[in-house]
């Protein structure tokens, strides 16, 4: 009864390395994806900020001054939304926390990458462990070096897709609460 067990859990265990190689591949294509869309909103926010904070500098310079939307520098799309709620007068509390969820949806993609790119690493490599160990006492060395390699390939490929994510998120989160501080200024004005 035991070696049944133990074969049911091996061919369950053999049977989730494919999926596993394909979510990796797939998550690897995902993140370099997300990494382009990163880079579009750097290259956007290194254009629009410095226009946009002198914006800023002179509503506070003169607090009389209304906020006209069509005054507002063009800037990132979360804090062009908040621009529009400011001056369509909708309620502040109500509009800062959409404006939060947006920003939580937006980096929770990036957590998703953070966490799951190790754990697919992980199982991509404990997985092909099992074959390789019995290659290993029967002296097919070759059988070994196969396994052995999707092993290693499958951890670099996960840490490498959760360091992505995580610079990315890093990133993002400092931009997001910066944009949240922005808007919530405008709300004042």
């Amino acid at each position: 009864m035991s070696d049944l067990v133990v074969q049911l859990l091996f061919l369950i265990s053999w049977a989730l390395l494919y999926p596993t190689m394909i979510l990796l591949i797939l998550g690897l294509l995902i993140s370099f994806i997300l990494v382009g869309g990163f880079l579009a909103e750097a290259r956007q926010r290194r254009r629009t900020t410095d226009v946009f904070r002198l914006y800023l500098n002179g509503l506070r310079r003169e607090p009389a001054q209304r906020l006209r939307i069509e005054e507002v520098p063009t800037t990132t799309a979360l804090v062009s939304r908040g621009v529009r709620a400011a001056a369509e007068g909708r309620d502040r509390e109500k509009a800062l926390g959409d404006l939060d969820i947006v920003a939580r949806r937006a980096l929770a993609r990036l957590s998703i990458g953070i966490r799951v790119g190790p754990i697919l690493g992980l199982a991509g490599t404990l997985i092909p462990l099992g074959p390789a160990l019995l290659a290993l006492s029967s002296g097919d060395t070759e059988t070994l070096a196969t396994k052995l390699v999707v092993a290693f390939s499958t951890s670099v490929v996960g840490l490498f897709i959760s360091g992505l994510c995580y610079v990315m998120h890093s990133f993002r989160k400092g931009w997001y609460a910066q944009d949240l501080l922005d808007v919530e200024y405008l709300f004042g004005v």
